[in-house]
């Protein structure tokens, strides 16, 4: 009997070491994960930004061109938002007509109205348009600064271990 039990006690000693190297072993490769996914999130983190400086031309004929080109830019920024402005209120008139449909037919069955006309509300497309608009405006800007003798000095830097 006692020979059973010293072959047993040997078994499982045996798998209990084969299990804790099992589990070392799983150890290191989440912990190797582990480490990828850190430097991939810190890695992927950086992100390059681009200034520019605006340097106005030398000539006053220069700078009187340079002030129409700042005016066409604020008249395109005002049609951006003009823009804009027609896009909410048509989204806002379809979100007043959804709410009112859903109050009708949760009143009808009897259901507490839970949400609000904001929720029916969808203004990404207004800002995506709105903000391509404006970086429109912004190019042409450039397009005309260079145009009148005005240079623009672009340099990019990075944020947060990006190199």
């Amino acid at each position: 009997m006692q020979y059973l039990t010293e072959s047993v006690r040997i078994v499982i000693t045996r798998r209990l070491g084969q299990f804790a190297s099992c589990s070392l072993l799983s150890g290191l490769i989440l912990m190797r994960l582990l480490v990828i996914l850190v430097l991939t999130v810190v890695l992927g983190s950086c992100e390059a930004t681009t200034t520019s400086t605006y340097v106005p031309p030398k000539t006053l004929g220069g700078e009187m061109c340079l002030n129409n080109c700042r005016e066409a830019k604020n008249y395109c920024a005002q049609g951006c938002d003009l823009s804009q402005r027609g896009c909410v209120q048509v989204i806002e008139t379809q979100a007043l007509k959804d709410y009112d449909k859903y109050t009708r037919e949760t009143f009808a069955q009897g259901g507490p109205i839970d949400l609000f006309p904001s929720d029916f509300e969808r203004f990404g497309n207004c800002t995506a348009t709105h903000d391509q608009c404006l970086n429109v405006c912004k190019d042409e800007l450039q397009i005309c600064y260079d145009g009148c003798g005005g240079t623009i000095d672009r340099s990019t830097s990075c944020t947060f271990f990006c190199y």
